[in-house]
């Protein structure tokens, strides 16, 4: 294959938008887009087992076109869908079914895998059945759930190891990948994607408080998420009232936990404004971002942090837990960290924010920044390596 052709794609999938979710690892798409982007045909193959109340499975397939890549969806719905998406060999044998159904005479020139379980052990038998290349991009924060299990931490070790490249979205994360599976895993960080035409610069109105907003996810009732949302609450409960009266805080995310979070906000009777908005579109999470002086993020865990990278192409700085991923992102110019992530340390850096201790040019943060994770850019790293192979 010479670099003059597009490369026919093969992008398989555990994670992506659903219906019910069309934000849900959006992340996984976009990085298909950004190989678009860069020229390549890409086709999109997702394979998961969903949640029913059905004891005989049924398979859901469905073939659709998503922003003009081709995407096959298959769907495995089960009570038992736990015990199926912990089967990867019973996932392989569908997969393959399906590939000779559905994709019977497709061309493919390599598999592109997201995430090492399920689909890079599949996207790993797949490539070798087909003698094509196979790379993978790895975008999970919780490797450990695969290398802390004796059989798939085998079976994970030879894919990284086989891979003709693994694309970690981060320098953390190919450090975690190493420590995992070895120094001899040939890794390429490519960082997720940001859209330049909906997360752009806008200049900040002048208001009588300071806005702030924190785009996350949140937990069930009893189950905390690495997010922690709850972490800001608290911190604003330390403040005066008088520094509560001057600031807002909105809330976008999905998640069962909101409920729950709106109904302790209630009971603290804050002076601040706190606004949940639930899940919302790119657009409108843009459209805040170019409206908020500062995000909040008191993360336990990232592997890369997009909401971040989006929040500074619009210009708007960022105030987030100190975490070592997060200093590929965060400096001095374009946001702050907060030493422990308590509520205690997030209520003195908000109230300095409040306080307009913390000044940041809101202009130099999106140039700095506007097209370092655009589509074409990212795509082209990807295309860089995976061409220079052949």
């Amino acid at each position: 294959m010479s670099s003059k052709q597009s490369p026919k794609i093969l992008f398989l999938t555990n994670w992506y938008p659903t219906k019910e979710n069309p934000a849900g690892s959006i992340f996984v798409h976009e990085h298909a887009l950004a190989l678009k982007s860069a020229g390549a045909d890409v086709t999109i193959i997702r394979i998961a087992a969903k949640k029913s109340t059905n004891f005989i499975l049924e398979k859901e397939i469905e073939r659709y076109q998503k922003d003009g890549i081709q995407v096959l969806s298959v769907f495995l719905k089960s009570r038992f869908s736990d015990v199926i998406n912990a089967n990867w060999w019973y996932l392989w044998r569908v997969l393959k079914t399906v590939i000779s159904d559905k994709l019977s005479g497709h061309k493919i020139d390599y598999v592109h895998s997201n995430v090492i379980y399920p689909a890079a052990f599949l996207g790993h038998k797949l490539a070798k059945e087909l003698r094509k290349p196979h790379y993978i991009t790895e975008h999970w924060t919780n490797l450990k759930w695969v290398f802390n299990k004796p059989y798939y931490q085998k079976i994970g070790k030879e894919v990284y190891k086989k891979a003709d490249a693994v694309f970690p979205v981060s320098d953390f994360l190919a450090n975690q990948i190493e420590g995992y599976a070895g120094k001899e895993v040939h890794t390429v960080v490519v960082p997720n994607v940001v859209n330049p035409n909906i997360f752009k610069y806008s200049e900040r109105s002048h208001t009588n408080k300071t806005k702030f907003l924190c785009v996350t996810n949140f937990w069930l009732a009893k189950k905390k998420s690495h997010k922690r949302p709850d972490v800001l609450i608290e911190a604003i409960n330390l403040l005066p009232k008088t520094i509560q009266s001057k600031m807002e805080l909105v809330f976008i995310g999905r998640g069962g936990g909101q409920e729950h979070l709106k109904e302790y906000v209630n009971k603290l009777n804050l002076e601040c404004d706190i606004i949940f908005l639930g899940g919302q579109p790119k657009e409108i999470i843009a459209k805040r971002m170019q409206e908020a002086h500062f995000l909040l993020q008191a993360t336990e865990r990232e592997t890369f942090g997009v909401v971040l990278a989006e929040a500074m192409s619009t210009g708007l700085p960022c105030i987030v837990s100190e975490l070592a991923v997060l200093k590929e992102l965060v400096h001095q110019k374009n946001g702050v960290f907060v030493p422990t992530n308590t509520p205690q340390d997030w209520a003195k850096v908000i109230s300095s924010a409040v306080d307009g201790q913390l000044r940041f040019n809101n202009k130099e943060i999106s140039e700095a920044i506007q097209h370092k994770f655009a589509y074409k850019t990212i795509g082209e790293m990807y295309l860089s390596e995976t061409l220079r192979q052949t």
